[in-house]
């Protein structure tokens, strides 16, 4: 077997195919007749064309599509489900799994073509680096944990031709977890490298994200020798698109929104967040490669709760608002790194820490010591009020007031 060297493709700008996927689904499950599960060879564009199948959920799209002869059949009372603008299911919480896949292509003298392992690992560590982001502007939408496995997966297929599907890929993934015993809360990563072509989503779809057994992410990579600051846009962008819209939208099934789509290629409208660092955020801006200043990094921005809209794309006023509001920090200070959730009891757990520990100097009496507690209280009470919950802060209150009652009449007493 040889090793196939393939030319560097042109690169989309970051067309996700995750909603031409949830609207194929559907159509599977309510029109089963026109929309077979098995893909028709020639793929799904064979029955209908695949830049309508992405946007046939809008219902001006489907009024249009639906008076067309050739499909007014097909899309008879067809109708789909609202997209919310808010999180219902659990957001992610697990672990993504890179998997490089080896395709070895019976047609072609059956070379093996993949992802190289240097690009696997360099695919890792960006993961790595652009987890904590990404969770941060997820978690405007619902609490989740995001954490990138360091090993690579080797996993290995034979092709009668470059061509696969959807439903093969799925299988693949199902057989990962299985052979390695991965856990029901893992997302499988799956880098394509160029020469291969998923018919069922066609050549101008970057990536997208589904749910086999478990979560997964079908990504292209465009080039070789990539990097982590991926300079010639040829992975990246698509990789933290779909990495962030796993985190937000794990399951696939057009309850939660998809967060990237806003401001992607998918709304003619890629905005881009730079960092230094995984905690030091740049910049964000439409301009690539960035101008004047340097960078560690990249992601795909993620659009703000305020402008999710139904799936809908951001007016053009509403761009920059939806796309370009920096790193947000409200409610999310490293909220990978605490270790308890801010509420009555953590607070009450914290007065146990600071009152708890080692028995005060023999110089401190009861008087000094009461003086020690009361002040504690206070600054509990003090931080109560920061959460900014009433029903929190009367929960506080309620619990410490005994101990404050006690301490008054410590005081009486000694004094």
């Amino acid at each position: 077997m040889s090793k196939a060297t393939v030319q560097p493709e042109s690169p989309a700008k970051g067309i996700s195919g995750t909603r031409f996927l949830k609207n194929l689904r559907h159509l599977q499950h309510i029109a089963s007749e026109h929309f077979p599960k098995k893909e028709p060879e020639g793929g799904f564009e064979t029955i209908i064309p695949l830049e309508s199948l992405s946007q046939i959920h809008k219902p001006e799209v489907l009024e249009k599509l639906t008076s067309d002869k050739n499909l007014s059949k097909l899309l008879k009372d067809v109708k789909f489900p609202n997209i919310g603008n808010a999180s219902v299911d659990p957001l992610f919480s697990g672990t993504f799994y890179f998997v490089r896949v080896q395709f070895t292509i019976q047609n072609q003298g059956n070379k093996v073509i993949s992802v190289s392992s240097v690009d696997m690992a360099t695919a890792v560590q960006y993961a790595t680096l652009a987890a904590y982001p990404i969770s941060v502007y997820a978690s405007q939408y619902g609490t989740n944990s995001l954490s990138v496995s360091a090993s690579v997966i080797d996993y290995a297929v034979t092709l009668a031709s470059s061509n696969y599907n959807d439903t093969q890929l799925q299988s693949w993934v199902n057989d990962v977890v299985s052979k390695n015993a991965l856990p029901a809360s893992c997302c499988v990563v799956v880098l394509s490298p160029n020469g291969l072509t998923n018919t069922t989503v066609g050549s101008n779809v970057t990536g997208y994200h589904s749910f086999a057994s478990v979560a997964y992410i079908y990504s292209r990579v465009y080039a070789q020798n990539i990097t982590i600051a991926d300079e010639v846009f040829v992975y990246a962008q698509t990789l933290s698109h779909e990495m962030a819209e796993t985190a937000v939208d794990p399951l696939a099934n057009s309850v939660n929104p998809e967060v990237c789509d806003a401001c992607a290629g998918n709304c003619s409208n890629l905005y881009l967040s730079y960092f230094d660092n995984s905690e030091h955020f740049i910049q964000t801006t439409q301009t690539f490669p960035p101008p004047g200043f340097a960078y560690l990094f990249y992601i795909n921005a993620v659009v703000s709760p305020a402008f999710v809209n139904g799936g809908a794309c951001p007016s053009l006023a509403n761009r920059d608002k939806a796309c370009n509001y920096g790193f947000p920090i409200i409610r999310h200070i490293k909220p990978l790194y605490l270790q308890h959730e801010q509420t009555a009891a953590w607070l009450i757990q914290l007065w146990l820490m600071i009152h708890g520990g080692d028995p005060a100097p023999i110089e401190i009496r009861e008087l000094g010591g009461g003086i020690r507690q009361l002040s504690t209280i206070r600054a509990i009470l003090g931080l109560a009020k920061c959460l900014e919950d009433e029903k929190t802060d009367k929960a506080i209150q309620s619990a410490l007031g005994p101990l404050t009652g006690q301490i008054a009449k410590r005081f009486s007493k000694e004094l």
